[in-house]
């Protein structure tokens, strides 16, 4: 069990991290698309410029990502196994990101879906101790 314990804190945290990296990746690289949507009005701006609406689903992306981050994390310490499904979505997003940006963050993805993974086919279920 403690075997199984020991794979897993790390990956809410990780996925935390990808989300604030995501966020700041977002602005320096958007910076200039971000600027003129402010200036010109977000508030139904992004159907104006196709770039915009991109950027936009760019940064909120970040969100869910986090709070993904923070869910994990909460099972993480309350002591439980997350469920394979979860390791299978996020391999399969990576997978699917990836065939369509190869130049892209979603390799990120990877190491905490075939941790979650390993440790569901370890643990089957079980509580991963306190």
């Amino acid at each position: 069990m403690n075997g199984i314990r020991a794979l897993l804190p790390w990956v809410g945290r990780w996925l935390m991290a990808v989300a604030a990296i995501h966020f700041v990746f977002g602005i320096v690289v958007f910076f200039e698309p971000l600027g003129q949507l402010l200036r010109q009005g977000w508030l139904g701006g992004l159907e104006t410029e196709p770039l915009w609406a991109a950027v936009a689903w760019f940064m909120l992306f970040s969100a869910p990502l986090l709070l993904a981050g923070l869910a994990v994390r909460t099972l993480e310490r309350a002591g439980l196994a997350l469920p394979a499904a979860m390791g299978w979505v996020l391999l399969s997003l990576a997978a699917v990101g990836v065939a369509f940006m190869p130049a892209s963050g979603f390799y990120l993805l990877v190491p905490p879906a075939l941790a979650i993974l390993h440790a569901a086919r370890l643990g089957r279920g079980q509580r991963i101790g306190a």
